[in-house]
């Protein structure tokens, strides 16, 4: 896995990130639902011909929670905001519909997720989730994909900015519940101190759409979030913003969150093992973007 302690984790942007923003810009603080029928997955006679194993679903109409705003992974669609689109989606669609399974999405907070799968009121969460030795303890995990974590800037500072050394005593942004994130953050604030620097200030924000806005305007010098993520606002922002460097003793897996013991985990590992093993894993890592990198190998 990763030696992370926990984990991770775009509003009023230019003209040229206006579709991004409506594709990931609201989610709810309480889970809500927004679901679609082109992303919901109920059966069909396709995906019954497909299934390998569809005793365990017994007609359950599966929820999978998302916060919706990390693109490429999942995000809300440009011209339905009902519709949740990504790799994510096309990955949970082929898999659902391999096992037979009905299924449909709802939207929470990022820092509200685990906790819904927790209590049992969502059956999963699919929402680039890092799995950490510290999540291990309280939920399981599906691994599909692996990724890491970096610092953006605005273009105009990025020639400054090498290390968290060159952000002491600036503004940084995380998301609220990305606890690698924060821990990740209070170590290089700690080693600015050490050094005679400033503490890094530390801003915590409820989603990605909100981050960008304020890196955007000023009011954030820099923000520390999912790697794949903060290149693709980048390439939207059409150079306003820029990845400046990455933290390499980030790299963690993703995974699909369940509950500890949930009688759904054997049969979804089973799932998205057969998932990795097929030509259309690697296809849709291309289709959204993904580098080559972020891929993992069939058990």
């Amino acid at each position: 896995m990763s030696s992370l302690i926990s984990r991770l984790r775009l509003g009023g942007l230019a003209a040229a990130s206006v579709l991004l923003i409506a594709a990931c810009g609201s989610s709810s603080s309480s889970t809500s639902s927004s679901a679609s029928a082109s992303s919901s997955g109920s059966s069909s006679a396709a995906a019954a011909a497909t299934s390998s194993s569809s005793g365990a679903s017994s007609g359950k109409t599966y929820v999978v929670a998302t916060s919706a705003d990390f693109p490429p992974f999942s995000s809300r669609s440009a011209s339905n905001p009902n519709v949740i689109v990504g790799f994510e989606p096309d990955m949970i669609k082929a898999v659902m519909a391999h096992l037979g399974w009905k299924y449909k999405w709802i939207t929470s907070d990022f820092n509200g997720l685990i906790p819904a799968v927790q209590s049992g009121r969502v059956d999963m969460v699919v929402s680039d989730v890092y799995d950490t030795p510290t999540r291990e303890k309280v939920v399981d995990f599906v691994d599909y994909l692996k990724t890491g974590l970096s610092v953006m800037v605005k273009s105009s500072n990025a020639s400054k900015v090498h290390s968290f050394m060159d952000i002491c005593g600036k503004s940084m942004g995380i998301l609220t519940g990305a606890s690698s994130e924060l821990t990740f953050a209070q170590q290089a604030s700690s080693a600015c101190t050490k050094a005679g620097k400033p503490a890094i200030d530390i801003h915590s924000f409820p989603a990605v759409a909100q981050e960008v806005p304020a890196l955007e305007n000023g009011n954030l010098y820099a923000m520390f979030e999912d790697t794949i993520t903060e290149h693709l606002i980048a390439a939207k922002q059409n150079g306003a913003v820029k990845v400046v460097f990455s933290d390499p003793s980030a790299t963690t897996l993703l995974g699909i969150v369940v509950k500890k013991g949930s009688a759904v985990e054997s049969q979804l590992r089973a799932g998205v093992q057969w998932y990795l093993g097929t030509p259309q894993y690697k296809a849709t890592a291309a289709k959204w973007g993904l580098p080559t990198s972020a891929l993992i190998k069939k058990a």
